[in-house]
Parts: structure tokens; C-alpha cells; sequence
């Protein structure tokens, strides 16, 4: 096969199952305070407060990423909010994509 030539099939390991989930997250800028909530609609876990929108989203992604983890390993239903929560007035939403 040239370097130019697709290959026919993915070698094995990209065949590989690997679990992605969409995290659908809620971010409020909080003027008075100078800090970001941020927190999940589709997921149960705690929000967390932070002092850049950047450190909000990478804590609540990695509060996530444990939380299924851990869900996974013990065989358990992972918490999934069915209706998700709405955005509330001044919150943005953002759709980020995870895989373990």
C-alpha cells in the first residue's frame, strides 16, 4: 500500500468499544461574587463554583468523568437526569463530549 492509499479496515484497537457521553453543562458569570457556577442538566451531581468560566468547566467535566467512572466500575445505573434541568436566567449552555 502507497501512502496515499485509505486502508481497507481500522487496525484492532480502533475498533475498540470506548463509552462517549455528552455532558450538557450550565454556566452562570456571577458579577457580585466574580466567580462561575457551573453544573449539569442532564447529570446528578453537585455544581461547583469557580473563579474563570475555564476552571468551572474543566471541574464539573472531571466531577463528571469520576462520577460515571465510578458508576461503571460498581455495575450501577449512572444518574442521568430524565427531564434534564432548563437553563435558568442568565446561565449559557454548552454541549461537551467525554469518554473515559
Amino acid at each position: 500500500m502507497t501512502p496515499f492509499e485509505k486502508p481497507t479496515s481500522l487496525p484492532s484497537a480502533a475498533k475498540m468499544d470506548v463509552p462517549v457521553f455528552t455532558l450538557e453543562i450550565l454556566i452562570l458569570a456571577r458579577a457580585e461574587t466574580r466567580d462561575y457556577h457551573a453544573r449539569l442538566a442532564n447529570l446528578s451531581i453537585a455544581p461547583v463554583v469557580k473563579s474563570t468560566p475555564r476552571e468551572a468547566i474543566a471541574a464539573i467535566v472531571e466531577a463528571a468523568k469520576k462520577n460515571i467512572r465510578a458508576c461503571l466500575e460498581s455495575n450501577t445505573a449512572v444518574a442521568w437526569l430524565d427531564p434534564k434541568e432548563q437553563p435558568q436566567l442568565g446561565e449559557s449552555r454548552m454541549f461537551v463530549p467525554i469518554h473515559l
